[in-house]
């Protein structure tokens, strides 16, 4: 594992560059949105909202919000399963009420409510139309010139697109997430540095491995313990954080690729 290359796709080195980066945060930002933002600070990365005990919790990738108390949420989905990709709205909508519940306390004022932005990154299509961005937002069935904006934006782009319905330099970032070795543009070539620094970073890498180690020790202690539902979760949270079945197979070599395709397969049902 000391060999492999960690790519910018992978979940926690999305989080590393874009937290430790706040102007790649915002000239990312910018790209997707086509919008002037002044500034981005992180609110947290990876964090977890939850607000009772017997409500499901949510986990932020990045969160930021700007000068203007604008949020966004950016989110790294590598995931090719359907079913997976099928309840990426449904994962939207969970993201954006945790997103209101965290910056408004009681009492708050609906004017002083801000403009929110949920936005995913994804290697496959999320809707399979093959547009390379699908920009959403609720508007009224039967008018759709009605002004029932509630604010929230959600945001999906697909780095495996038929119809690059985007500017040219947003395209050549895509490509450069789908394939590293594209990177044909300024952002791309700093966000690369960034990726090849940590790489080399024997700190960051130790983070790295850390992390890998926690999720053996937990799947070790499930299997020993008998414990199959915390297994899955271990395995799960490895698929959500960008680990490929390759990197997976390389650290619990009793797996098989059935097993994780059996887990993939749980994940993408789990709302159904």
């Amino acid at each position: 594992m000391r060999d492999v290359f960690v790519p910018f796709c992978n979940d926690r080195m999305f989080c590393s560059v874009l937290i430790r980066n706040p102007d790649i945060a915002r000239e990312l930002l910018e790209l997707i949105l086509e919008v002037k933002i002044e500034l981005v600070e992180c609110i947290n990365a990876q964090q977890v909202l939850n607000y009772s005990t017997d409500r499901k919790s949510v986990r932020l990738d990045v969160f930021l919000k700007d000068g203007q108390k604008i949020t966004y949420d950016l989110e790294m989905e590598t995931g090719k399963n359907p079913g997976r990709l099928k309840i990426l709205p449904i994962r939207s909508r969970l993201y954006g009420g945790a997103i209101d519940m965290e910056m408004y306390p009681i009492g708050a004022d609906y004017n002083d409510v801000k403009p929110a932005y949920v936005i995913f990154l994804c290697l496959h299509d999320p809707f399979d139309r093959g547009l390379a961005k699908y920009s959403c937002s609720v508007t009224c069935t039967q008018d759709h010139t009605a002004g029932v904006q509630n604010g929230i934006t959600y945001v999906y782009l697909n780095c495996d697109a038929r119809i690059w319905n985007i500017s040219e330099e947003l395209h050549s970032l895509l490509s450069y997430i789908r394939d590293r070795t594209i990177c044909e543009t300024e952002l791309a070539k700093q966000i690369d540095s960034v990726v090849r620094q940590y790489n080399e970073d024997h700190e960051w890498r130790r983070w790295f491995m850390t992390l890998e180690q926690k999720f053996n020790e937990r799947f070790e202690d499930g299997r020993t313990e008998g414990r199959e539902q915390e297994r899955t979760e271990t395995i799960a949270a490895m698929i959500e954080n960008g680990f490929d079945d390759k990197m997976i197979l390389s650290v619990y070599k009793t797996l098989t690729a059935e097993d994780i395709a059996k887990i993939r397969r749980r994940i993408g049902q789990s709302f159904q």
